[in-house]
């Protein structure tokens, strides 16, 4: 599917599959895909999905990766507690700064 969102120069394609994984590109100005994917990443976390953002430009304002972690979040810390005691892998880089 493609697209272009009213009001916007911002343009996107996106392919979605049956198991409810997608992707999803836009191209436009970064101040608007930063919104667009607040927005979608908002109405997705309310049906209880989710968003990753995979890549973004380099002149994109910083924006959440991985989205909110849920109830998942305390687990998720005492795995990676498990397994990298010193906190040396990938140190910050995942949900909840995990």
């Amino acid at each position: 599917m493609v697209g272009k969102i009213a009001g916007s120069a911002l343009r996107w394609k996106v392919i979605v599959q049956a198991t409810g994984i997608g992707w999803i590109r836009m191209d436009g100005a970064p101040s608007d895909i930063a919104a667009a994917l607040g927005g979608l990443r908002e109405w997705l976390e309310q049906r209880e999905g989710s968003l990753m953002v995979v890549r973004r430009a380099a002149t994109m304002k910083q924006i959440d990766t991985w989205g909110k972690a849920g109830d998942a979040l305390g687990l998720m810390k005492a795995v990676k507690r498990q397994f990298d005691p010193r906190g040396t892998l990938n140190p910050g880089r995942f949900v909840g700064g995990i």
